[in-house]
């Protein structure tokens, strides 16, 4: 199976009105890490920007890949990482629906008809099982930042935020495994 742990910052919560503003992802291919790929995007001219995101998440959007060139440098990389005996991607990552529904939509808004073929359906998003497994009477919410405190995981600095979002997903993983069992996407 090809595991894709993925991280998108965004300038909203809206996927049609806002846009990606990263993308960082680790591959993994039959258990093994692969180089992580971390990029910046400059926003679509239509996207609304919300302050309070871009101060959330930190990124200088002028640094940034125009959109369609960071989609071409984002599947290119899949590409070169996709292991022969099968060529889609299980999402892995923190509320992965979210995610999800962003990076469709990116790939809409770049006119690239090709997101089915790269990615499965099903998913896998940590923050769901961490909700069946960690109940609010163990944590008082269930942000990544509070679940890694609980399992005395350090969040880290907010630089390079997906990637430090993808290591500490991964780490949160290993803990919720033992506690809830093997995971299957689902969508769960």
């Amino acid at each position: 199976m090809n595991k894709l742990y993925l991280d998108l910052e965004t300038t909203g919560f809206s996927q049609t009105k806002n846009g990606v503003v990263e993308i960082a992802c680790i591959p993994v291919i039959h258990n093994e890490e692969k180089q992580y790929l971390d990029l910046i995007i400059k926003p679509f001219p239509t996207d609304v920007i919300a302050p309070q995101a871009m101060a959330y998440n930190g990124i200088d959007i002028d640094e940034g890949e125009f959109p369609e060139e960071a989609l071409d440098i984002f599947v290119g990389f899949l590409d070169r990482h996709t292991s022969s005996d099968n060529r889609k991607w299980t999402i892995y990552g923190w509320n992965t629906s979210f995610d999800v529904r962003f990076l469709k939509e990116f790939f809409n808004k770049c006119n690239r008809t090709d997101y089915d073929q790269l990615f499965e359906e099903e998913y896998v998003d940590f923050m769901k099982i961490a909700r069946k497994t960690l109940d609010k009477k163990t944590v008082k919410n269930h942000k990544q930042e509070t679940i890694a405190e609980h399992f005395n995981i350090q969040y880290g600095s907010q630089k390079n935020k997906g990637l430090r979002d993808i290591y500490t997903c991964k780490k949160i993983e290993e803990k919720l495994l033992t506690a809830a069992g093997t995971v299957t996407p689902k969508n769960t």
